[in-house]
């Protein structure tokens, strides 16, 4: 499809003025060139491999080819975990006074009235409060440093703090862009960084040794919410519309998911993109108001999800809709409202029977201090930053001591599920559920015979296409 704001390309769309850019992107691993520049000047390393088949790159590149052998089975090339550490500029441990707190750098937002962060940081917050009330130790200080322009001001202030406070480590950031940042400051420095919510795969791509990312990458994600569109398609419905905001995060999340349908033989019919922060996105409803879609594969950010799928149901436009994690956030149910109903996307929270009592007392204490009960990602903060304490109280002012525990600690049940890093830092526990939303409660996916959601496996019928975007499937003598 074309139309003035996207083109064609090598199998994805994008807007013609954004494919040079794009180029240059994935030419430096999917990052932009700035972020490259930066690292330059904090410190530098090998840079990840470019990644094939990103969003706007030249025709020809396969989107299939997302992820390499070694990626897909979980196994990295080279397990990073194993090298050995070197000592941190001004040696280890860290001269810290007696009675002085240990610092552990917050990059992101402290407000705790932002409808995105907040949650985040009063779940992060909450961790070390309740550490810090349990024992008469070291107390802990979790200290926020953070801008409004993290490339510039943002990044230059935890640069300054790592340096020059006694940090033995950093958590966060919110997204993936702003963890790459961070990540570009602890490799010079040499101090873990815990990441909490962001599943850019790219971040761990570099095989920075102190790098720890505690939510499950976009590629554990992709293939049960693949396998859930294809049995939609299945079912009846046709047409398969793909729109995603052109931001980082959701063109890797598109990516995976575009390698994920193409594994199933899926290839969407209509794919758009649009700006995070508009409004209108005149040009894109109107393009799926005359295509008419049975299924919406939509991807992008909570906020900007719910005002795009409040456009699409003033069209009069009813398509199963299928998105992104983030659609599990509280502010994307708080800003959606009823058109939120009925919509589908992968469940990260899943806990376990042994950390049942622990989620009901988090989810009361976070209740009592927010207010509102605790979506996904607060989970997510709450687990990340509780297994950096416990890997602080083991190493103590030791950078190289807490990064060697966080190793050691895994795999780790938390709150939001079992934590357990590879060899690249990525923790891989598989996503196998869906959820939705029911009167603005999130709830796992049920299906009419009272089974969950659990497409791990990919089904047991075998696509094939007479032409691009025309779905037939053909039974199997064996299969599931």
């Amino acid at each position: 499809m074309r139309n003035a704001d996207s083109c064609r390309s090598g199998g994805v769309t994008s807007r013609p003025d954004a494919v040079a850019t794009d180029r240059r992107r994935a030419r430096a691993g999917g990052l932009p060139a700035r972020a490259w520049l930066l690292a330059g000047l904090v410190g530098t390393w090998a840079a990840p491999p470019p990644l094939a088949g990103f969003a706007g790159e030249a025709a020809g590149v396969s989107v299939a080819a997302e992820q390499s052998a070694p990626a897909a089975s979980g196994t990295p090339c080279r397990d990073h975990r194993r090298r050995a550490l070197e000592p941190p500029p001004g040696g280890d441990p860290l001269r810290v006074s007696p009675g002085a707190p240990l610092v552990v750098a917050w990059f992101g937002p402290s407000d705790p009235g932002d409808a995105v962060t907040g949650d985040l940081w009063q779940a992060a917050k909450l961790a070390f409060d309740e550490a810090n009330a349990a024992t008469s130790g070291r107390p802990l200080e979790l200290r926020p440093c953070w801008a409004k322009n993290p490339w510039g001001t943002g990044v230059a202030k935890l640069f300054h703090l790592v340096y020059h406070e006694p940090v033995v480590a950093v958590l966060g950031s919110v997204d993936g862009p702003a963890t790459h940042l961070a990540e570009q400051v602890v490799a010079k420095a040499q101090l873990p960084l815990v990441s909490p919510v962001s599943s850019d795969a790219s971040v761990n791509f570099a095989g920075v040794p102190w790098m720890f990312s505690c939510a499950p990458p976009d590629s554990a994600f992709a293939p049960v919410l693949a396998a859930e569109i294809a049995r939609e398609l299945r079912s009846g419905g046709e047409g398969l519309a793909l729109v995603n905001a052109t931001d980082h995060d959701s063109r890797q999340t598109a990516r995976a998911l575009l390698s994920a349908l193409a594994e199933r033989g899926l290839t969407p019919d209509r794919q758009l993109e649009f700006t995070p922060g508009g409004d209108t996105f005149e040009v894109q409803l109107r393009a799926l108001g005359d295509f008419r879609p049975a299924v919406l594969l939509l991807l992008a950010g909570a906020e900007d999800s719910a005002r795009f799928l409040r456009g699409v149901r003033r069209r009069d436009l009813h398509p199963v809709v299928f998105g992104a994690p983030a659609m599990g956030r509280r502010a994307f149910r708080k800003q959606a409202g009823p058109v939120a109903e009925g919509v589908r996307f992968p469940w990260l929270a899943v806990a376990t029977p042994e950390t049942r009592s622990a989620l009901q007392r988090f989810q009361a204490a976070f209740q009592a201090r927010a207010g509102h009960p605790a979506d996904y990602a607060a989970r997510q903060t709450y687990d990340a930053a509780r297994l950096l304490i416990a890997a602080i109280r083991r190493g103590g002012a030791d950078r190289r001591a807490v990064c060697e525990a966080l190793r050691a600690l895994s795999p780790w049940p938390g709150v939001a599920g079992e934590i357990a890093f590879d060899g690249l830092g990525r923790n891989l526990r598989p996503v196998t559920h869906l959820a939705t939303i029911r009167k603005g409660v999130v709830i796992p996916l049920t299906r009419s015979d009272g089974s969950q959601t659990d497409l791990s496996a990919p089904p047991g019928k075998s696509p094939r296409s007479s032409r691009p975007g025309a779905l037939h499937f053909v039974r199997k003598t064996t299969g599931h």
